[in-house]
């Protein structure tokens, strides 16, 4: 079993290798020690509230979100506010 477990992991891990992600979709960047996220391909609030999540886990300190417009989602659900 232990073997088989090993093997898996070795194919995953060659597979990941070779995975091409959708450029601008959760990119993490740094630059002089500041972290973005680069989620502007085709933004939708649930992506948005994702990016936002990963931020929060991997920041190291003071966090700033810089958001834009998102048109393509006239007309749908909106963002949920907190109070």
């Amino acid at each position: 079993m232990a073997c088989s477990s090993i093997l898996i992991l070795k194919v995953l891990k060659k597979g990941l290798k070779n995975v091409n992600f959708t450029a601008k979709r959760l990119e993490i960047k740094e630059k002089g020690g500041i972290t973005f996220i680069d989620d502007s391909y085709n933004a939708s609030p649930e992506s948005m509230s994702s990016a936002l999540r990963v931020l929060s886990q991997i920041s190291k300190g003071r966090m700033v979100a810089v958001l834009g417009d998102m048109n393509e989602s006239a007309g749908q659900r909106r963002f949920p506010q907190k109070g």
